[in-house]
């Protein structure tokens, strides 16, 4: 089962103009970026990836995704 996240996402991903990616390791990049192609394909909303020492979520979360969406 996937996360409702990730569902959502892929429902909603040709609506995403834009996208903030925070990560705690930058040397997880490139495994981010494989694993955002295969959800967003031809679409390609803007993006900014920052790496952070910690996610206030929760302590074992690797990455936060804050998208915006346009939907009319």
């Amino acid at each position: 089962m996937r996360p409702l996240a990730l569902v959502l996402l892929t429902l909603l991903s040709a609506d995403v103009v834009t996208a903030d990616r925070f990560v705690t390791d930058l040397s997880d990049q490139d495994a981010l970026n494989r694993v955002w192609g295969e959800y967003f394909r031809d679409a390609k909303p803007a993006t900014t990836t920052v790496q952070v020492v910690r996610l206030a979520t929760d302590p074992r979360c690797l990455v936060e995704i804050n998208a915006v969406a346009v939907i009319d």
